[in-house]
């Protein structure tokens, strides 16, 4: 995020403190407004904007050599600051980390530390992810937390729903959002709280706003940001 989108979103969220504070005494909350041209693109492609990315960005891949679409985050960049080609291997280079997602059970459970983990839970119906923390005295994982929490092998990485512990939230958790006004599955990064310290309305076209940073419509957008 350029410096100008960081200012504004600095002073829109101190705004929305505010704005906050003032419908509670008024009897009303009025709901968050987009902050429009500070909106992020996820995911990326290759060559956009001369091939000056920002690290940490996340980009989609059409592999062409294997017909798989991948995603991967951008780690580095040249002296010039730009990124050169993906690997064609589901592998790293020195520009970028292949974001690849881990099923349980894999490598004979021999995972390694920050890996991240998709997880079809049985018992709620929900897709869920998590990091791999730890590891046994065996160098293997052991089960998933099927509650939405943390265990001594797994950190539960979401994602969250709007109004879950009455909206008192942890700035940095990320939220997925069934868009009623466009049919859309959105992802958010929780970025500010009130003065209840509770959160308010994501926005509704795809924008950042004081509460939230829009991450995008891809799982990638939301599970790529944690990891290693």
């Amino acid at each position: 995020m350029n410096l100008f989108c960081s200012l504004k979103k600095s002073l829109l969220g101190a705004f929305f403190v505010l704005l906050f504070v003032a419908g509670s005494f008024l009897g009303s909350v009025a709901p968050a407004v987009a902050v429009g041209d500070c909106n992020p693109t996820c995911p990326h492609a290759w060559g956009e904007n001369d091939r000056k990315g920002e690290i940490g960005d996340i980009f989609k891949y059409d592999n062409p050599y294997n017909g798989d679409t991948e995603y991967f985050k951008l780690v580095n960049l040249g002296s010039d600051g730009r990124y050169w080609y993906f690997p064609t291997d589901k592998t790293n280079n020195g520009y970028w980390e292949y974001l690849d997602l881990h099923a349980w059970g894999e490598n004979d459970r021999k995972g390694k530390i920050g890996q991240i983990f998709k997880y079809d839970n049985p018992y709620n119906g929900d897709t869920e992810y998590f990091k791999l923390v730890n590891l046994g005295s065996d160098e293997r994982y052991w089960y998933f937390p099927t509650d939405k929490t943390n265990n001594g092998y797994w950190e539960y990485l979401g994602p969250h729903a709007w109004g879950e512990n009455d909206r008192k939230g942890e700035i940095g958790q990320s939220f997925k959002y069934d868009n009623p006004y466009n049919g859309d599955t959105e992802y958010f990064k929780l970025v500010n709280l009130g003065s209840d310290g509770r959160y308010w309305y994501f926005p509704t076209d795809k924008t950042n706003n004081g509460y939230w940073d829009y991450l995008g419509t891809e799982e990638a957008c939301f599970y790529g940001q944690y990891s290693a």
